[in-house]
């Protein structure tokens, strides 16, 4: 790890790199002179590359014949690239308009037949390379299945081929399948300027993107396995970054026109001659703002929370897209499966036997076990069980907490949203976080299982339905962590969620038998094991760019976190008063680099750091007006307790303290943290921006730069005199 004030130099010098060779052209130019011209040097590249071509005389019957020179040859070719390019133009956009005509022509059937016609002057060998076979592995992958017969037929000196393109079929049976599962309501009445009272027909599925509230005034409904009853509000986060979220009316009921009467009433909207002849769910959608919404748009991820029909009423008045059937081609829909549903009531029937359910997710990346996680805590919270314990072993992308940290946590409330809309801001006595410090525990895997075995015996994960949400990490080492994990929790259920890419699962099902036997294993022996496997096939295609996706969502869950730092309008963070403490009462320590003792402030200024309570045998000091230190990491034999974070906002050199920006209160820190730690998991890029526009920062300025460096914004320490 680097220190800013290195980090600013280096970006200083490559945005000056090309300055040399910018003022030799200006030293020339200056004389009279300008760029060296290269024109005539490519005229004659160009005349010596023409004179060395070799053509090769094309016949469609016979096929092609053996190269060497031919001077006929090389003169008809010499004069059609003396053409104008106009005609080149007119040749081009003639076979344009032939294709465009014969696929007119073509009939429109289900699937789609049409020709691909090649220049005589092509060989067969040409086109035998155009003709492919069917490889079952693409559309496992989601590739396009296209299936080409070579008809053999030649007309005119051109050949045909006979090509059918299942993937617009199943385009269009993708299409239609969407937009079965979107309804419409029965009834819009809009109460003001950010409330709608609509009404739901029983099994109507409401998609909205964005953000809203919702109560219920007559009936109930769904949301990610949650089912929500009458007079209870709750906040769904329906948004692009993940499958958008419907509100499904499931406890439909009839509506006498009584009750319909005061309703209307109640909030004063005109009552219609007849009621409904269904059965129908009645709710009130609200606008819904929270630091988070206010924050994101102001770190370059507006587009999360950016509406695209503004002239909607839904718009006008919630701030949402209102998705209908015409507009679903361009979103991603979450549907709940058979397959979740049965998970859920085998789990509820256990409960009702009077046993505690201790049920472990694995599988590969992106198959959807967060997905799973949050709509099997769901349902377990609206079945009569208070509360539900969250174990999650992914330091890479966890559910409630900021990366690089293992959590244990009570849930009490629903997960409506993507992970980054539900982060836990300031300590609870319902939940308890170690720090891993890193996003994968490759390089410290006792110390990771260690971590797991610690957590799964504190109190919060004992008598409550516990949930276990494990890494995507499946190769290498991935399954010797996994047979461990199963041995220090000893689970009651298993589910093993498959991709459709191999290489994305582990190579074996996870049988009980298995996993007692086995060799596999870092810290663990043979242990007998009795749980019940379900395995289930992942339902998500399973993006080619997982690693980007994960960094943003790790991003993401920082920005969550780090929204409740400022209340301020613009989401500048600059006007939030930092939390002084003198540096001599924590030790400062980075644990991704062997930092010297002397440089360490230098590496925390102006970065996130994690705020830590580590046992006392491992401080040591070194002066009373110094920073206190800690051994290497390496060496540690636990791994420390994680308390919240923070920005490092400056340090008063004079004073010895360090201003930090952070949810956490001053009591909090002064009691509970000793350590301050440098992570893996840095401040994202786009968050520097809220520093600026103020004139007073003193850790950042904003300068002129060029070229790359106009994407970064520069930092570095500021001398400070020390005269008294």
């Amino acid at each position: 790890m680097f220190s800013l004030k290195y980090i600013h130099q280096q970006i200083q010098e490559g945005a000056g790199a090309k300055r040399p060779l910018t003022k030799a052209y200006e030293d020339l130019s200056s004389n009279g002179a300008g760029p060296p011209d290269t024109s005539q040097k490519r005229k004659k590249l160009s005349d010596s590359k023409l004179k060395s071509t070799r053509v090769t005389s094309v016949d469609v019957t016979m096929g092609p014949k053996e190269s060497g020179r031919n001077p006929v040859k090389s003169k008809e070719k010499q004069s059609k690239s003396e053409k104008p390019r106009k005609q080149k133009y007119k040749k081009k956009a003639h076979k344009r308009e032939k294709r465009l005509e014969l696929q007119k022509s073509s009939s429109d059937e289900e699937t789609t037949n049409y020709h691909k016609h090649f220049h005589d002057d092509l060989s067969h060998v040409n086109v035998e390379r155009c003709l492919h076979t069917h490889d079952p592995s693409h559309s496992e992958h989601g590739e396009e299945e296209t299936k080409v017969e070579d008809t053999g037929e030649l007309e005119d000196g051109v050949k045909h081929l006979k090509v059918d393109t299942d993937t617009e079929k199943d385009k269009r049976v993708h299409l239609e399948a969407k937009k079965a599962l979107v309804g419409e309501p029965l009834a819009v009445n809009v109460l003001d300027s950010e409330n709608l009272l609509v009404v739901l027909e029983k099994g109507t599925k409401l998609y909205c993107q964005g953000k809203f509230e919702f109560e219920i005034v007559f009936g109930s409904v769904e949301v990610l396995g949650y089912v929500a009853k009458e007079k209870e509000k709750k906040v769904v986060y329906s948004l692009p970054s993940h499958a958008l979220l419907p509100v499904e009316a499931v406890g439909a009921k009839d509506l006498s026109m009584e009750v319909y009467e005061n309703i209307c009433k109640n909030y004063n909207i005109p009552t219609p001659e007849n009621s409904f002849d269904k059965e129908v769910v009645i709710l009130k959608l609200s606008r819904f703002e929270n630091c988070m919404t206010r924050f994101l748009p102001h770190v370059t991820w507006k587009w999360l929370l950016h509406h695209t029909y503004p002239e909607d009423v839904w718009s006008q008045t919630l701030s949402v897209d209102y998705i209908t059937p015409a507009k679903c081609g361009h979103v991603e829909l979450f549907h709940t499966n058979q397959e979740w549903k049965d998970v859920a009531s085998e789990l509820q029937e256990y409960i009702e036997d009077g046993k505690v359910p201790v049920v472990v997710l694995c599988g590969g990346k992106n198959v959807g076990k967060s997905t799973l996680l949050r709509y099997l805590s769901n349902s377990l919270l609206c079945q009569g069980n208070a509360e539900v314990s969250l174990l999650d072993l992914d330091p890479g992308q966890p559910e409630t907490s900021v990366p690089t940290t293992l959590k244990c946590k009570v849930l009490k409330m629903p997960l409506l949203g993507p992970p980054y809309t539900h982060i836990d801001a300031h300590p609870s006595e319902d939940s308890y976080q170690i720090l891993l410090g890193l996003t994968s525990p490759q390089f410290i895997l006792k110390q990771y299982l260690k971590a797991v075995q610690d957590l799964s015996k504190h109190k919060l994960a004992r008598n409550r339905p516990l949930l276990v949400n494990t890494m995507g990490w499946t190769g290498g080492c991935g399954l010797d962590i996994m047979v461990d994990v199963l041995r220090i929790l000893k689970p009651s259920h298993v589910i093993q969620i498959q991709s459709s890419k191999e290489a994305r699962n582990y190579s074996v099902e996870l049988e009980d038998a298995y996993t007692s036997r086995s060799s596999k294993g870092i810290t663990t022996e043979a242990v007998k094991l009795n749980y019940k496997l379900k395995i289930l096939e992942s339902h998500k295609g399973g993006s080619s760019k997982t690693h980007q996706r994960s960094k943003s969502m790790r991003n993401l869950g920082l920005l969550g976190y780090l929204s409740h730092l400022s209340s301020h309008p613009l989401g500048s963070i600059t006007v939030t008063s930092p939390v002084k403490i003198l540096w001599s009462t924590v030790a400062i320590h980075s644990l991704i680099e062997d930092v010297p003792k002397e440089r360490i402030l230098q590496v925390i200024n102006g970065n996130l750091v994690a705020l830590c309570h580590v046992p006392q045998k491992w401080l040591h000091f070194v002066a009373l007006d110094l920073p206190q230190f800690l051994d290497a990491h390496k060496t540690w034999s636990e791994l420390p307790l994680c308390i919240g974070w923070a920005i490092v906002r400056g340090i008063d050199v004079e004073n010895k303290e360090l201003h930090l920006l952070t949810p956490l209160s001053e009591q909090d820190i002064k009691e509970k943290v000793n350590a301050v730690l440098a992570t893996q998991q840095f401040l994202p890029a786009e968050f520097y921006q809220l520093f600026g526009g103020t004139g007073g920062d003193p850790y950042l300025f904003q300068g002129v730069t060029r070229g790359a460096a106009k994407l970064v914004i520069g930092r570095q320490i500021k001398p400070r005199s020390h005269s008294k």
